[in-house]
């Protein structure tokens, strides 16, 4: 109990801690703790911590098991100009211990927006298992599950410098009305460029490639999107047309200026393959129809136009040629 009040007088402002009962030497619990932030208020209603002192004797820290229940995040409304600010780079983490955790688990997390409190995020689960943060960050087994689905990740992250990382997800989610998605997603790289490889599983087959570069800046982009076989309209929705699609689809550029260009067979029964190229460009609320190419046979459609998103209502200027 001392040796609590003694740490207790030291916790940063804004973090509270009703109690804690059980040894320094383990298990401890915690009861109550609430962490009072400009962005954000977190509450947790319990965390029990098994632990062993004597590898501090050796700079490390080792958990056999951390459980935390029960936490419940408020995001505050937030300064605009100071939300939209650009980092020029990330802080350095320094682990003045290496932690070894060898079990941590979080049972029901509810996360809300102050000015939208009844818009609701709820993770069920979060389990990690032998869990490592000394020079680099070690993620052997982490698994989320929730109302909405599982997500899995496994990978190292370097948290200093270019923030060097390799990672790997895999999902399956269902959202309300929707078929279930799946996939994996695969990156590694640094701040400076980071390449993505991801599968799309259900409801239709794709693969996806793909770079960023200068994440902190400029964010270039480059992504190609290929699928394997086709994919069938009525496998995204029930209501959309029996026809089926195959192709690809390229993306370069940032995020104020985009282009995209794309060549696609789409199949119906009873009717033959249209053929449909595209390119186009999106700059702010404008997007550059800069030509649209159909093929069926010996027909031809020919176009190319600009829509602009902006208020009251988009609109749509479209010119186009015909030859059967």
């Amino acid at each position: 109990r001392r040796a609590w009040g003694w740490v207790e007088s030291r916790l940063p402002d804004g973090v509270h801690v009703e109690g804690v009962t059980g040894r320094l030497r383990s298990p401890l619990e915690f009861r109550g703790l609430s962490v009072e932030k400009e962005a954000f208020t977190d509450r947790v209603d319990r965390i029990r911590l098994d632990w062993k002192l004597l590898p501090l004797l050796k700079r490390t820290q080792e958990i056999g098991a951390i459980r935390v229940e029960e936490v419940e995040i408020a995001l505050h409304r937030t300064d605009g100009d100071s939300a939209a600010a650009a980092l020029d780079s990330l802080p350095p983490m320094v682990f003045p211990l290496a932690l070894m955790v060898s079990e941590a688990s979080v049972e029901g997390v509810t996360i809300h927006r102050e000015v939208e409190p009844d818009a609701l995020r709820r993770v069920d689960t979060l389990r990690g298992a032998n869990l490592s943060f000394r020079d680099r960050i070690e993620i052997p087994e982490l698994t989320l599950a929730g109302p909405e689905g599982e997500l899995a990740i496994s990978g190292w992250l370097q948290p200093r410098g270019s923030y060097a990382h390799s990672l790997e997800a895999t999902a399956s989610l269902t959202l309300s009305g929707q078929p279930e998605v799946a996939g994996r997603l695969a990156m590694a790289g640094t701040l400076e460029e980071v390449g993505l490889e991801a599968e799309l599983t259900s409801p239709a087959r794709a693969l996806l490639a793909g770079s960023v570069v200068d994440l902190l800046g400029r964010r270039e982009l480059w992504i190609e999107i290929s699928s394997q076989g086709t994919v069938q309209a009525r496998a995204l929705r029930a209501s959309w047309p029996d026809v089926s699609v195959e192709g690809y689809a390229e993306i370069r550029g940032t995020p104020d200026t985009l282009s995209a260009r794309s060549e696609l067979g789409i199949r119906a029964p009873g009717v033959e393959v249209v053929t449909l190229r595209s390119l186009v460009s999106w700059t702010g609320a404008v997007l550059e129809i800069e030509a649209v190419r159909g093929e069926q046979g010996e027909a031809l459609l020919e176009g190319s136009g600009q829509v602009r998103l902006g208020s009251p209502e988009p609109t749509l200027a479209m010119e186009a040629t015909w030859q059967a």
